[in-house]
């Protein structure tokens, strides 16, 4: 048996790498970010989640139309960007807060992130397809 639910097992294992590949990236920089109890703020998940949103915006608009093999798109946008972006830590921040009493900053956090992020990605699709492409630049 070469596949698990019609998917190589290479494509399976680039996932398992790329994910910790992008959970370490994701632990590095929220330790560069600061702490939330420090300044008021969960930085480092708002900044992950927005930096792999504008990732994923870009790797996608690499990927569109080339036929990339599966194996590439299973490493990098399943595994290093899945592993590097949290919504669970989102979620959780969002849950604390409330319970916390603090449901205009949850909804806040909640807001800033959903549009940032939906953003980031339009952003990063969008210098793809525009500037960074070779359709892009010099036309």
């Amino acid at each position: 048996m070469n596949t698990l639910l019609g998917v190589s097992w290479g494509c399976w294992f680039a996932a398992a790498f790329g994910s910790a590949l992008g959970g370490v990236l994701r632990y590095a920089a929220q330790l560069l970010s600061g702490r939330p109890a420090v300044t008021g703020w969960p930085w480092g998940t708002f900044l992950v989640n927005l930096l792999g949103c504008l990732a994923i915006g870009l790797v996608a608009g690499w990927w569109f139309g080339r036929g990339q093999p599966p194996l590439g798109r299973a490493l990098l946008m399943v595994g290093v960007l899945g592993g590097f972006t949290t919504y669970s830590s989102f979620a959780l921040e969002v849950v604390m807060w409330w319970q916390q009493g603090a449901a205009l900053r949850a909804l806040c956090y909640v807001a800033a992130t959903t549009l940032a992020c939906v953003l980031a990605a339009a952003a990063g699709l969008w210098l793809w397809q525009n500037l960074l492409s070779n359709g892009g630049v010099g036309r």
